[in-house]
């Protein structure tokens, strides 16, 4: 398995190498401060390079987070898996994007690791995290059958 920042293309081969990428506490800050994430405890991305017309990435994305939920504003922690599959080409003009999957563009014969991963990690964040533990204590105000919410009253008078 590779641990390194910068992939050189030419160490590509049909079946590598393996990738097991662990965010520094470096790039975790950066990716707190790009995305707006309270806390990242955990960012890592496993999977293998290969080649065939283009080069493939293909592998699964663990994110680990300190969110804050969009309903009830208490902090929660947030983990994530996610399938990622990448595609690159050296020149983007031989082929055009596929209808499910951009072709990201490979820099004089080196692909960043950290760029590329980054990107999905804003792409794969939950732009609306929600604790589901804090969803107990949840009542809808519109259910009629409940006996504590205001319409309940007002189906008394009838």
């Amino acid at each position: 398995m590779t641990n390194t920042r910068i992939i050189d293309t030419r160490t590509i081969t049909a079946d590598g190498p393996m990738i097991d990428f662990q965010a520094t506490d470096a790039e975790k800050k950066e990716l707190e401060k790009r995305f707006d994430v309270s806390h990242l405890n955990s960012f890592s991305v496993s999977g293998r390079f290969g080649y065939d017309d283009l080069i493939t990435f293909d592998g699964k994305m663990t994110i680990t987070a300190e969110r804050v939920c969009v309903v009830t504003l208490k902090p929660f922690t947030e983990t994530s898996e996610h399938e990622i599959h990448l595609l690159f080409v050296p020149d983007t003009e031989k082929f055009e994007d596929t209808p499910d999957q951009d072709i990201l563009p490979i820099h004089k014969g080196k692909i960043n690791l950290f760029d590329v991963f980054a990107e999905e990690f804003g792409l794969n964040l939950n732009p609306f995290p929600k604790s589901i533990s804090d969803y107990g204590d949840y009542t809808d105000p519109t259910d009629l059958k409940n006996t504590n919410n205001p319409f309940a009253v007002l189906k008394k008078l009838k």
